[in-house]
């Protein structure tokens, strides 16, 4: 690989031209925002409400937010909780650690750094010939599960109705209108429905919806049942999120064009079947067509033979796919999908185009470093 052509992102490099400064501050207009708050967030005395609050990143539908608003409740509302107090011992420490960092740096040659950098560098080329050179791995995200489900049966909470699942004790998922007031899972109930009614001047309240678990685990079953037939091998770590690996699906797809979905969901269920007895076939046949082995080595070789491109496209037209079959099986509920070389990227990617959309990122290395970006 020519080193030229490998751009460390540790080294992004400044615009060139005032154009260039500006195409790339549009592109990037959301991180300058991000960054300029954390950093006012950092430098802020320790009684202030953007010292003190802690908050995980947005959640989809939290774009624009006023945050500075959103702390100065949160802060009144919880300002002499023992979770407060505990939080500004906290800071206090991270402070003097800070000054205390900063104290070694002022001492230190700055040559620290260079064969640091250079040994990432060098790391560099072996990270990047690891991953893969097609996008194949999936990662769905259900939307505002909890939510969604209540909301099958409850038609008087309006796509303009801030509501959420939970109690004044804690909120576990809060729909897209909650979350323009800033209300997200993990927050006190109470301080959610300050939020609404401080920030709505009161012409708005927050709709609680109490807890069904036997429902949510339902409708999960219902989606990985979906997700399943296009890859038995799924992984699920909770109930409104699972990761796919596509290239099984895939390679069917492209180098069987007339097998319909459900048979190829039955050859790779037969699949997963054999390799879990430890008795798999060199190839499969169903309905006179012969599927070869559909080892990771082997899919990955067949999909080689098409551009990336090809795959890219047909990926994406399979992401839709499923989609698609997520909701007619549950009844309506909306899920969002990435798909990239990697979950990593994958999982950063399925929340970009929240809600009910999807994202793909190429494996080419500039596609993903711009994503990234």
């Amino acid at each position: 690989m020519d080193a030229k052509a490998i751009r460390n992102p540790y080294k992004r490099p400044r615009p060139s031209s005032q154009a260039d400064k500006t195409n790339n501050a549009d592109q990037t207009s959301s991180t300058v925002d991000s960054a300029k708050y954390h950093k006012a967030s950092s430098e802020a005395p320790a009684e202030s409400a953007a010292a003190l609050v802690i908050a995980a990143s947005d959640k989809a539908g939290m774009e624009g937010i006023d945050r500075a608003a959103i702390d100065a409740i949160i802060l009144k509302e919880s300002g002499n909780l023992l979770c407060m107090q505990q939080q500004r011992k906290r800071d206090a420490k991270v402070n003097e650690k800070i000054q205390i960092l900063k104290a070694k740096l002022q001492g230190a040659r700055n040559d620290w750094r260079r064969p640091l950098e250079r040994q990432i560098d060098q790391d560099m080329y072996s990270w990047i010939a690891q991953r893969s050179p097609r996008s194949v791995k999936v990662v769905v995200d259900m939307d505002m599960f909890y939510m969604a489900c209540e909301l099958l049966s409850r038609p008087d909470i309006t796509d303009d109705t801030p509501a959420c699942v939970g109690g004044p004790g804690m909120i576990t998922t809060s729909n897209y209108a909650a979350r323009r007031f800033g209300v997200r899972s993990a927050m006190p109930g109470y301080i959610g429905a300050a939020l609404v009614h401080e920030l709505s001047k009161g012409r708005q309240k927050l709709i609680f919806c109490p807890i069904n678990f036997d429902l949510y685990r339902e409708k999960s079953l219902q989606v990985r049942q979906v997700l399943a037939e296009f890859d038995p091998n799924l992984s699920a770590y909770s109930l409104d999120e699972a990761y796919l690996d596509l290239s099984q699906y895939m390679v069917l797809q492209l180098t069987q064009p007339d097998m319909t979905h459900e048979q190829i969901a039955s050859v790779l269920c037969k699949q997963g079947e054999e390799t879990d007895v430890g008795t798999k076939e060199q190839a499969t046949k169903i309905r006179d067509v012969v599927v070869p082995d559909l080892s990771p080595e082997e899919c990955l070789g067949q999909l080689l033979a098409f551009t990336p491109a090809e795959c890219l496209a047909r990926a994406d037209a399979i992401v839709q796919n499923m989609r698609h079959r997520v909701k007619i099986a549950t009844g309506g509920l909306t899920c969002s999908a990435g798909l990239s070389p990697n979950f990593l990227i994958a999982k950063i990617a399925s929340d970009r185009n929240k809600p009910n959309g999807q994202l793909i990122v190429a494996s080419d290395h500039e596609s993903v470093i711009n994503f990234l970006y």
